[in-house]
């Protein structure tokens, strides 16, 4: 009944392709440990869709392993999915981590991330739906940023590292972002910060007591 109830919602909720494969090549217990989750911590449609996404990498990948309450691959390099998302404070995100999928971040509660050294990539949608987030740290070595990756958050300012080597369209809103590049990169979107959005570009800016801030032109 149970797995019935939660079906009914992902069919009535939009691209469902994934759960449907996923269904028809894994068991029920699947069905109701990868979809149960969304639906019983929160109904809204945004969990829901973390659940695809976990549901189309499991199906493609295999198992997971969970450390900390983080849902990661079992070679630790997909972050997957958060279980603590409405209790953490402070993300760590664990140092074997280089990817993280869409969906997978999101909070009621959290209101600073620390990026790993490892971290690679930030895929599209990866960090919506962080109406809490007040500050976030990027990691040098960080090469990409997708599409609406920070969108509905509590950001005050981001700084983007020199190592990042692609933003796709539309990846900010509503904050002030702190280029280390002079210029906007080949692989950055010209449309990479939308939405009441401020870019500082390399040179006009500068940290004062910890925090970036624009360099003020005398006279």
């Amino acid at each position: 009944e149970e797995v019935e109830k939660i079906l009914y919602i992902i069919y009535e909720s939009a691209d469902i392709t994934p759960y449907v494969v996923a269904i028809q090549y894994k068991s029920v217990e699947f069905a109701q440990q990868n979809f149960a989750l969304g639906y019983k911590t929160c109904i809204r449609r945004e969990n829901i869709i973390a659940c695809k996404e976990i549901a189309s990498y499991l199906l493609l990948y295999g198992d997971y392993k969970e450390i900390d309450g983080y849902w990661l691959s079992l070679d630790g390099e997909y972050l997957l999915f958060d279980t603590q998302w409405e209790q953490r404070v402070d993300m760590h995100i664990p140092e074997s981590v280089k990817y993280i999928i869409p969906y997978t971040l999101r909070s009621v509660s959290v209101k600073y991330i620390k990026c790993n050294k490892n971290l690679k990539i930030l895929y599209g949608w990866s960090c919506v739906f962080f109406h809490s987030l007040e500050k976030i740290e990027l990691n040098d070595g960080l090469k990409e940023i997708g599409a609406q990756c920070f969108y509905y958050h509590n950001l005050e300012y981001i700084v983007i590292p020199e190592s990042v080597e692609i933003i796709q369209a539309e990846a900010f809103q509503n904050v002030t972002i702190y280029c280390n590049v002079e210029k906007i990169p080949y692989g950055w979107d010209k449309d990479f910060a939308l939405n009441n959005c401020k870019v500082y570009w390399k040179g006009t800016w500068e940290y004062v007591d910890g925090v970036p801030k624009p360099i003020l032109n005398e006279g």
